[in-house]
């Protein structure tokens, strides 16, 4: 994936944050933030076999802040946001200085009460992403405790079963002893003597708890794998990824009540989520393609046509960036429709679903718990058309979220899109967890690993999980 900022002259970039400041504060600004990244994609032949092989990797437990104490976290809060506001305010008041001068002295208490107001809640919220030392404790007890109740043993299998189901390809979970013995060079043709043709090889390597990011305040669980797709002819790794799960954040607190409901629905989704991602990345190559110069698009996969996506803004005076909000639907089985192919981020690069043929279409309706999305609700798999009526009624008064993709093939080989969502607000994650995350990148005729950049976690770039506010979403009458 090749994604680059866009290019605008330093005077319209001025004359843009002017015009958008004003309609911030008014909660109408959806201006999306430039994105950017340099991922190469890396196209292979769809394997007709795979062999599915866990590596065995110590499982590392622990909980992840990004400032080292409390005080470090209000300075850190207070500077970014007092500058951030300012670098905002700045185009706007040029644009509007003839009328501050009329105001005199009563424009700059104007401009001196919101600056002193937005850093010291930005002080507080970066504060609040540190919990006490007796609170850091515990969370790492409890990261002890999700790791020794996580059976890796079961990726295989699943990310096995997850192949044959939405990839259509035969996939086997085998032992890591199939390819010789511990530190020994991996004996592939061994695979090749049982008709496989490739290898997917996973480690699943650290799980815990992190604060949500530099001034977002809350605690979050994550779920942290390495994955790389191997040629079983010459023993060369074709796909190389770093992958993530992220949980939207919660009080400390909220982890451990009614026995850890909340730690058991966020770990089941990130396990689905890791194993569908494999298989997404290593084999179905969702990844979009974005040319040099592109815009960023505001939305990923499939737009939504019913219902109506409905936007809001954010609060964030940084990036001015907005969320999809939820939309009334008529009924408890309501009709939800989409469009039949995501729309292009850059018209100058050729759609990689151009010759797609055996189109089809997978819907996923979830519910929610405290106030993010949960458990799968609904899903259907393999639609042949573009709208579905829910067959089965949903709770009345109750907030849903949604996403649909499209599968398709290509040659004969299978691919799919991104499942959709919106592609803002950008997520910041701790420095620790934003390292564990590399797509492939051909160096030299090798695939290598590159890292992600923090201004490529969103949607449609490195992240592999929708955030909770980029969701679509709806609520029944």
């Amino acid at each position: 994936m090749n994604r680059s900022t866009s290019r605008r002259s330093s005077a319209q970039r001025r004359a843009a944050v002017a015009f958008a400041v004003p309609l911030a504060l008014a909660g109408c600004a959806t201006t999306p933030p430039p994105v950017g990244g340099g991922i190469t994609p890396v196209r292979v032949g769809a394997p007709a076999a795979v062999a599915v092989i866990l590596l065995p990797t110590p499982l590392e437990s622990t909980f992840e802040a990004p400032f080292a104490d409390r005080s470090q976290a209000f300075g850190a809060g207070a500077t970014k946001a007092g500058v951030e506001y300012l670098l905002l305010m700045i185009p706007a008041l040029g644009a509007a200085g003839p009328t501050l001068i009329f105001l005199g002295p009563a424009a700059l208490a104007l401009v001196a009460a919101p600056v002193a107001g937005v850093a010291l809640a930005g002080g507080a919220s970066a504060a609040a992403t540190v919990p006490t030392e007796e609170t850091a404790t515990r969370l790492r007890q409890m990261a002890a405790l999700v790791a020794d109740g996580l059976d890796v043993t079961s990726f295989a299998p699943e990310i096995a079963a997850a192949a044959n189901r939405h990839a259509g390809q035969r996939a086997e979970a085998l032992d890591a002893s199939v390819l010789g013995s511990p530190g020994a060079t991996p004996e592939y043709r061994r695979l090749r003597d049982r008709g496989l043709d490739a290898a997917i090889e996973v480690r699943v390597t650290r799980v815990g708890y992190a604060s949500a990011g530099r001034v977002e305040a809350g605690v979050a669980m994550f779920l942290a794998a390495e994955a790389r797709l191997v040629d079983a002819a010459t023993g060369t790794p074709a796909r190389l990824r770093g992958l993530l799960y992220v949980s939207p954040p919660h009080a400390p607190d909220a982890w451990m009540r009614n026995g850890g409901e909340l730690a058991r629905v966020e770990l089941a989704k990130a396990r689905r989520t890791i194993v569908e991602r494999v298989v997404d990345d290593l084999l179905l190559g969702t990844e979009a393609v974005f040319g040099p110069g592109s815009p960023a698009p505001r939305t990923c996969g499939l737009d939504p046509v019913h219902p109506a996506v409905s936007w809001s803004w954010t609060g964030n005076l940084r990036t001015l960036d907005s969320q999809p909000s939820s939309t009334l639907v008529e009924s408890v089985e309501p009709l939800l429709s989409w469009r039949p192919r995501p729309a292009l981020a850059d018209a100058r690069a050729p759609a990689p679903w151009a010759r797609a043929t055996d189109v089809r279409y997978d819907l996923r309706i979830w519910n929610e718990i405290a106030g993010a999305p949960g458990e799968i609700a609904y899903e259907r798999l393999g639609l042949t058309s573009t709208g579905h009526r829910v067959e089965t009624p949903l709770a009345p008064k109750t907030t849903y979220y949604w996403s649909v993709r499209m599968r398709y093939a290509v040659d004969g080989a299978p691919r799919a899109t991104r499942w959709s969502a919106a592609n803002t607000p950008r997520l910041e994650l701790p420095d620790p967890l934003t390292r564990l995350v590399y797509y492939s990148h051909v160096d030299g005729g090798r695939v290598v690993p590159r890292p992600c950049r923090a201004d490529d976690l969103d949607s449609c770039g490195c992240l592999d999980f929708i955030p909770a506010r980029s969701y679509y979403r709806f609520r029944t009458p």
